[in-house]
Order: structure tokens, then sequence, then C-alpha cells
């Protein structure tokens, strides 16, 4: 018979409890503190600091595109007055710096369009009833439009020797003025005017790089003069432009700033009322403007042919 071995009992194993680490919680919320306040920094970065760092960004970028048309005007007055030289080559930027990870750069176009309907310069000097000189001009329009996404989106245009600007609410106005000017010599008031022509094929360029803009001079420029001691002349000059507000505003004050008596001018339309300023996508205008009373009158016209250069955007 066999015999049942004893009963073992089984052993207690008793399980202690583990003591809280508090050290470990510590490192946890404060790797937990550290990504939180990271988190809200960004945030902060983003939506604060981003806006103003690339707002002083595409501020400078509009400042530097109007200084670079502004010399590309003064180069085709340059060519024009002293005949030469026979090309000019200028670059204009076409971005705005960004912010490194968070901003790309904001970029610009830039468009040349050789001729359209309705633009156009027309200068006229009469003596009495007899005309004496007549040249009727196709203005090529030069156009920077700069999107910018946290400044104000600006627009930019080289239009008959002038630069006009013009916000994107609309309107605008010439920065800098073209080359006519109406000054007395003490016994008569006197006109020059410099009449630019620019042809060419049109284009668009657009990316972070400089476009370069190549301007010729292909004939040297013409010109015409007369005096009249009894100061007989009279001059008219009149704009047809798709900104024609700009163009209005500067032709009513030319003669005003130069003292001319009010019966020597006629301006028309009479008022701005009645040009189009605030209708962006408007079919273009004639502004007129009629000089009276003047003793002598210079006349210098030119074409530049405009071409977008090797390394353009």
């Amino acid at each position: 018979m066999t015999v049942p071995p004893p009963l073992r009992f089984a052993r207690l194993r008793l399980r202690r409890r583990r003591h809280w680490n508090g050290r470990g919680v510590s490192v946890i919320l404060g790797a937990l503190l550290v990504f939180v306040m990271g988190v809200a920094i960004f945030g902060l970065v983003v939506t604060e600091g981003l806006p103003a760092w690339m707002g002083q960004n595409e501020d400078a970028y509009t400042q530097s595109a109007q200084a670079a048309l502004n010399v590309l005007a003064t180069t085709w007055e340059t060519q024009i007055l002293h005949g030469g030289p026979l090309v000019l080559s200028t670059s204009v930027p076409m971005s705005s710096a960004g912010v490194p990870i968070l901003a790309s750069p904001t970029v610009a176009t830039l468009s040349f369009a050789p001729r359209s309907v309705g633009v156009f310069e027309s200068l006229t000097v009469l003596e009495g009833a007899t005309t004496l000189y007549q040249s009727n001009l196709t203005l090529g329009t030069v156009t920077l439009h700069a999107p910018n996404r946290y400044a104000t989106p600006e627009i930019f245009r080289l239009q008959g020797g002038a630069l006009l600007q013009l916000p994107g609410s609309g309107g605008g106005s010439i920065v800098t003025d073209p080359p006519i000017s109406l000054f007395s010599n003490g016994s008569a008031w006197s006109l020059d005017a410099t009449l630019m022509g620019i042809v060419g094929n049109s284009f668009s360029a657009s990316g972070p790089s400089a476009a370069v803009l190549t301007s010729t001079l292909p004939q040297p420029a013409s010109a015409f003069s007369r005096s009249n001691s009894s100061s007989g002349l009279s001059v008219v000059v009149a704009i047809g432009s798709f900104d024609a507000c700009s163009w209005y505003h500067y032709l009513a004050g030319l003669p005003a700033g130069a003292g001319l008596a009010p019966d020597q001018y006629r301006l028309i339309p009479a008022s701005a009322a009645q040009v189009g300023c605030r209708a962006p996508g408007a079919p273009p205008q004639m502004v007129l403007l009629e000089l009276t009373h003047l003793g002598s009158v210079g006349i210098t016209r030119a074409t530049i042919d405009l071409a977008l250069g090797a390394g353009g955007g």
C-alpha cells in the first residue's frame, strides 16, 4: 500500500508595495511643462511675431522695388537726353525676404504691355490757330504687382516716364513725375517735355530672382523748340490711361503748382468726380490739359525698346 506524501504548506509570498517615486513624476511633469510652454511660444511667434516680421520684409521690398523702378525711369531719360548709351540694363528685385522655416518669400510679378487700346500720350503745340508740332505715342506700360500677404498689396506702373502707385483698394497717385516741367523765366512761361514711347514684345516674369530689363535706344531722339515774344503759344497735352485718376491729379497740379493763373489753363474733365478713380477694371479714359500764354516750348521725343534680359525671374 502506497503512502501519500505529506502535505506541504505553500509559502505565502508577500508582495511589498513600491514606494511612490516623486522624482520620476517631477521629471515627467517638467517635460510636459516645457513642451506646453514651447507650443505656446511657437503659437505666439506664428500669430504675433510672424505677421510683424513678414510685414517688415514686405514693406522693405516695396521700397526697394519702387527705388528700382525709379532708376529704370531715370535710365530711360538719361538715354534719351544724352543720346546713349545705346543699351542699358536695370535689375528689378522680384521677392521679399522670408522667415526661415515659417514663411516663404512673397514673390512679385513683372509684366510689360507694349500697347493697349485707349492708352496713349499726345502733345500738340499751337501758335494761334496754326499747329506747329504734334506727337502721338502709344504708351507701353510696365507693371510690377507685389501681392503682399502681411503688408498692403501694391501695384507700380511705369507709363509715359511717370511711376504710378496703385493701392489694392483702387485709385492711385503718381509718385515720380513724368519729365514735364512748367516754369517762369521771369518774363514768360516755358514748357519743357520729354515724350517716351516704350515698344517691344510683351512679357511677364515671376520668381525669387531679380528680373533684368534691357533698355535699347534704337534711334536718336528728335527735338522741337519754339519761342514767341508775345507769349502766344499754346500746348495741349492729352493722356489716355486705365489709371486716368493718377494722371488727372498730376495734370491738375502741374499748372497750379507752378503758379499759372487759372485763366491760363483748362483741364478736361473739369473735376475728379468725372474720372473713374475708384473703378478698377474700368475702360481707359482721357485726361486733357490745355496751357495758354506760353512764351517758349521745348519737346524731346524718343522711343525705348524694352526686353527681359538674361537672368530675369
